[in-house]
């Protein structure tokens, strides 16, 4: 797709996601605009990259209709792209009001302010691989179709996020015409600049670059993991087809995530991540019990992305945690971060096209 002259909103610029997303478009040629609430840690990928100095931005709410209406008002996007969102299974525990406030009153905003604004062509909203029901079955990968639960306020939130989307789609955006809405649900992401609390890898480059302690909940659990920029280049697939004549037939839900054969749990993360920095790991278990259960057992089946838009994983497990170690090494190395992250992202969609 050619992204030249498209003016694209990315709600949730300022967070780890939403920021790659901007270079990415960026880099082929897209206007690129941010919506965001604030930088939502310090260090950050938006303070480091110097985000702010590559795209037109305005700080507000999602959950605040009239000063995120009149923003997108003032961009006239053609893409919207809805990252913007509390992200922390933890605080969504401790804050349940709050994040469903932000996970679904921000998507019903996204979807109404869309609904009143014709020039907005496609949309892609960014859920989570938790929206699904994890009761049933232990080994499964959940396809689109699988029933949608939560059983803590993170995953529910998400779920509902999914559920007002399709209300919207069905209702309102059905019209040959109207605006092409989608869904997206990745696997968890990994790359440079994320710093957020409760992840394991924020809390590997804290351990290994600031020595600070390393507490590792379940050694076993295993998760989809995935290289940043992965998802992101499937969201802008998905978009692009979105724009297309048939883009009615793309506005559904997707999955993104590594193949079923890259099943690894946090164990196999820790030592793959000794390996790439050349350092020792040292962690404790014995860590202050979550209220609220975890699966051990998280995959999501891409099988509907890898066919339709032609969509995969090109980097390993082990690929993915060497660039990320790279990233982070360089920026407390204290070496301009722009240059390189632009260069990561260049040679990511050299190899994408390569691969065409």
């Amino acid at each position: 797709m050619n992204w030249t002259g498209l003016r694209v909103l990315v709600t949730g610029h300022t967070g780890f996601k939403g920021g790659w997303l901007c270079l990415m478009l960026k880099q082929l040629g897209a206007e690129v605009y941010g919506f965001s609430r604030d930088v939502p840690t310090m260090p950050s990928f938006y303070e480091a990259v110097g985000l702010s100095r590559q795209v037109g931005e305005r700080f507000g709410r999602v959950d605040k209709y009239d000063e995120y209406a009149d923003w997108v008002s003032t961009v006239e996007p053609d893409v919207v792209f809805h990252l913007a969102g509390q992200a922390l299974v933890g605080r969504a525990f401790r804050e349940p009001r709050a994040t469903f406030q932000t996970n679904v009153i921000g998507v019903v905003n996204t979807l109404e302010i869309v609904r009143q604004n014709t020039g907005i062509r496609s949309v892609v909203v960014v859920t989570s691989d938790k929206c699904y029901d994890l009761q049933t079955g232990t080994d499964l990968a959940r396809r689109e179709d699988h029933p949608l639960g939560g059983n803590e306020p993170y995953s529910c939130s998400k779920a509902c996020a999914e559920m007002m989307v399709s209300c919207f789609r069905n209702c309102y955006f059905t019209d040959s015409s109207a605006c092409r809405v989608a869904s997206v649900r990745a696997g968890n992401v990994i790359g440079g600049g994320d710093w957020a609390d409760d992840r394991l890898i924020p809390d590997l480059v804290r351990h290994t670059h600031e020595n600070r302690p390393l507490f590792v909940r379940d050694w076993q659990s295993v998760r989809p993991w995935q290289a940043v920029l992965e998802p992101l280049w499937g969201y802008m697939l998905l978009a692009g087809r979105l724009l297309g004549d048939d883009g009615q037939s793309f506005a559904e839900a997707w999955n993104f995530g590594p193949p079923a054969t890259e099943r690894h749990s946090v164990q196999e993360v820790v030592s793959l991540w000794a390996k790439v920095t050349g350092k020792a790991i040292k962690a404790d278990s014995q860590h202050e019990s979550i209220p609220f259960r975890e699966e051990k057992m998280l995959i999501i089946d891409s099988g509907k992305a890898e066919n339709r838009l032609k969509w995969r994983c090109r980097w390993q497990l082990g690929q993915g945690l060497e660039k990320t170690a790279r990233w982070y090494g360089a920026y407390y190395q204290k070496e301009r971060m722009l240059p390189l992250t632009e260069r990561m992202i260049s040679d990511y969609i050299s190899l994408q096209a390569g691969n065409v």
